[in-house]
C-alpha cells in the first residue's frame, strides 16, 4: 500500500482572529480536496481553518457561517 502522511495538527481550542476569543472545538472535518483546510464546529459556530505549511506552520481562521446564527456546533458531516 501507499503510505499516507499524517494530517497537520489541529488545536483543541480555536483562537478567533479578530478579538482573540478562544472557544472549545467539538467537531472537525478535513476538506477531502485539500488536507490543509479544516472545518471546526465550536461553541460559537463553524470556523474554517487554512494551514500555511512551511518551517513555521500556522493556522488562519475565518468564520464559516453563511448567514447562520452564532450557536454551538457539535457535529459536522
Amino acid at each position: 500500500g501507499t503510505a499516507v502522511p499524517p494530517a497537520p495538527p489541529i488545536p483543541a481550542t480555536v483562537t478567533m482572529p479578530a478579538d482573540g476569543l478562544r472557544a472549545p472545538a467539538y467537531a472537525v472535518v478535513v476538506d477531502p480536496d485539500n488536507r490543509n483546510v479544516v472545518y471546526v464546529g465550536t461553541a460559537v459556530g463553524v470556523w474554517r481553518g487554512t494551514l500555511t505549511p512551511g518551517a513555521t506552520p500556522a493556522w488562519a481562521w475565518a468564520p464559516y457561517n453563511i448567514g447562520l446564527p452564532e450557536a454551538a456546533v457539535q457535529d459536522l458531516a
